[in-house]
């Protein structure tokens, strides 16, 4: 029998029939190539028997375009399975960069900037040099990077932009780390900037100014998280970072429509429920992505 959850049915969607990631992924591929640059679909003899989504050769870039139905662990993706494929790509020198169908769907403007960052098509370059640096209040910060992150706003005790005149070209935030092992330090909540915009040297810059507020607070380092989801590359460490280790791979919920914080569903010890039970009453399921890359910068 096929696993199809509730809401899958309300909205009148087969997995047979209607397939969401056939439609999108062939979205996702027009729009590569509608940036002039050649792709193939569905490429096998790259990573041996798996087949790639998309792959630009000349860029060195794959794209993978991961349904929230075929791509949880209820359809045998485990903890290991998307990490390993971009494993396997970067042993030969491609990035994989992995979107998931509820971020093209919602988000699709900002994976459409991630991309062509990638691909090094962004349209417009701008030099953080000739930026000012400004603290931001709240509702800049909210504003900035529920449109240009694709993780929208979380709450910071800080957040830093570089502007240019009255522009805000790029941001940081910073907040208190979740574990009290990290008492000392600040953590990076969210760092991106503004679509289709390449601030070149922004980390660079952002990160000496967040530094001096860290210090001035009296914290004694920052620590980031870094999605290889994405395609993790050198950019942290030439900012400064020193890569500490390699964190176990992400995972959400999800009901096959949208993805729900790991948080969001958790052991009832009042009522003896395990997570997997209290998961299973609500008709989610996890699923996962890559590890998260862990660098300190020293302040």
């Amino acid at each position: 029998v096929e696993k199809v959850s509730l809401l899958f049915a309300k909205n009148d969607r087969c997995p047979n029939c209607c397939p969401t990631g056939s439609h999108a992924q062939h979205d996702v591929a027009n729009f590569v190539q509608s940036l002039g640059v050649g792709r193939g679909r569905n490429v096998k003899g790259i990573i041996g028997r798996q087949e790639l989504d998309i792959y630009i050769p000349t860029k060195k870039l794959a794209i993978e375009y991961n349904s929230l139905y075929w791509h949880n662990v209820a359809a045998g993706k485990d903890h290991a399975y998307h990490q390993g494929k971009s494993d396997k790509c970067s042993s030969i020198g491609i990035t994989l960069f992995h979107v998931f169908e509820d971020e093209w769907r919602d988000k699709r403007s900002i994976v459409e900037s991630m991309i062509k960052h990638r691909l090094g098509m962004t349209s417009r370059k701008i030099a953080a040099r000739k930026c000012s640096i400004k603290k931001l209040n709240v509702a800049e910060r909210q504003a900035f990077f529920n449109a240009n992150h694709i993780d929208g706003d979380t709450n910071a005790k800080l957040a830093i932009g570089l502007f240019l005149d009255d522009e805000l070209a790029a941001a940081i935030s910073l907040r208190v780390p979740f574990h009290k092992k990290h008492a000392t330090s600040l953590e990076v909540a969210r760092m991106c900037g503004k679509l289709d915009t390449n601030v070149q040297g922004s980390l660079s810059r952002l990160t000496r100014a967040a530094a001096n507020e860290a210090r001035t607070l009296g914290y004694k380092s920052m620590l980031t998280y870094v999605d290889a989801r994405f395609g993790a590359s050198g950019t942290w460490t030439s900012a400064g970072w020193i890569h500490v280790s390699d964190m176990p791979s992400r995972f959400w919920w999800t009901d096959d429509i949208s993805r729900f914080n790991r948080f969001k569903y958790k052991a009832d010890s009042k009522n003896g429920l395990t997570e997997e039970q209290v998961a299973s009453s609500a008709g989610v399921v996890k699923i996962f992505g890559c590890k998260n890359l862990c660098y300190r910068f020293d302040c």
